[in-house]
């Protein structure tokens, strides 16, 4: 069946990442609009904000042409959802 699959079990892209399609939805930090008006370059530190936030990357149970970076969604952060998750990163 259909499933998310092991972190790391799959080959990285060009740049050594892993699993950044496909697995499930990444959180970003910025607000969800229509179309590009400058707001996905804003980080929302607002806990209490109830607008949709952006998510990118397709999920497990989506179709192939959602599997891809340019893929964005807005989802509430209030609800919960099995296709949704995020990346935790560390510069070194």
């Amino acid at each position: 069946g259909v499933k998310t699959h092991p972190v790391g079990e799959k080959k990285p892209n060009h740049f050594g990442l892993y699993d950044m399609l496909g697995n499930v939805y990444e959180w970003t930090g910025s607000v969800y609009t229509l179309k590009y008006d400058g707001s996905e370059l804003k980080l929302i530190l607002d806990k209490n904000n109830c607008k949709g936030m952006i998510v990118r990357g397709g999920a497990w149970g989506c179709s192939p042409k959602s599997i891809r970076t340019a893929s964005r969604d807005g989802y509430y952060p209030i609800y919960g959802s099995n296709v949704g998750g995020l990346r935790c990163c560390q510069d070194v």
